[in-house]
């Protein structure tokens, strides 16, 4: 299951999307703040494509990867570095160009 944030939206709160079966997010550029969790229980490894073009909030960056089964982010190119700087605690952050449905 797929699913994609439109435009506009700014904010993805805590366990927005908790135990769900989504594999694979798109978070829109508009977005500058996520709660901590927003994936917490999810049943299958996630793949979040971050449009951001900057790192946004992110409240407790040690539970954003909070998944049973993982987390792959893929953020805008230049900006991988910045995001392994904020999210120390999550090993599987790439270029947005390496991203494979």
């Amino acid at each position: 299951k797929s699913v994609t944030i439109p435009e506009g939206y700014t904010f993805l709160g805590g366990t927005c999307m908790e135990a769900c079966s989504i594999s694979d997010i798109v978070l829109p550029s508009t977005i500058n703040t996520i709660e901590q969790t927003p994936f917490h229980g999810n049943k299958v490894a996630i793949k979040v494509r971050m449009l951001s073009t900057a790192v946004p909030k992110i409240q407790n960056e040690t539970h954003l990867g909070y998944v049973g089964n993982g987390i792959a982010l893929y953020v805008l190119d230049n900006l991988v570095d910045a995001y392994k700087a904020v999210l120390t605690s999550m090993t599987s952050i790439y270029p947005i160009s390496q991203y494979i449905a």
